[in-house]
């Protein structure tokens, strides 16, 4: 991520002081195993993908999602300024936005009204905004 934040002349994603480097770090940490288990999915059967969700949602993963809800609270992003985990935890957002529409499996965010903002804020970001209404064909625009 670093590299992406200095070819894009953006260090400060990665946090304004080391504080917020630390957090953002702890907050990536999180973020990731929603991604890992994610990825999982797109190798089972449709089955398998609706027992392991139901197992393992009803328990840890449930728990990040709220942990990092309570986190975001009511701020704009996460460690109140943009960072690289918001647009982290946007894109894994709409990834189970994505494994929902397309296996029925239900989306634990939709329940977590201030994370489905977070992805709005990041969408209507200057740069991100055109990418994900460009008329460009991508199989997968925002995921």
């Amino acid at each position: 991520m670093m590299a992406l934040c200095m070819k894009a002349n953006r260090m400060d994603l990665l946090g304004k002081n080391m504080e917020d480097a630390i957090e953002i770090r702890a907050l990536e940490s999180n973020i990731e195993e929603l991604r890992n288990f994610a990825i999982s999915c797109t190798l089972m059967t449709k089955d398998e993908l609706k027992q392991k969700y139901a197992d393992t949602f009803s328990s840890k993963l449930t728990n990040i999602v709220s942990i990092l809800s309570i986190y975001l609270s009511n701020k704009n992003f996460l460690v109140g300024e943009l960072s690289v985990a918001d647009f982290e935890l946007a894109h894994i957002i709409e990834m189970y936005s994505w494994l929902s529409n397309t296996t029925g499996v239900p989306n634990p965010f939709l329940t977590h009204a201030n994370l489905m903002t977070l992805v709005k804020n990041i969408k209507n970001l200057p740069g991100v905004s055109e990418y994900v209404t460009s008329p460009e064909e991508r199989s997968m625009k925002w995921v």
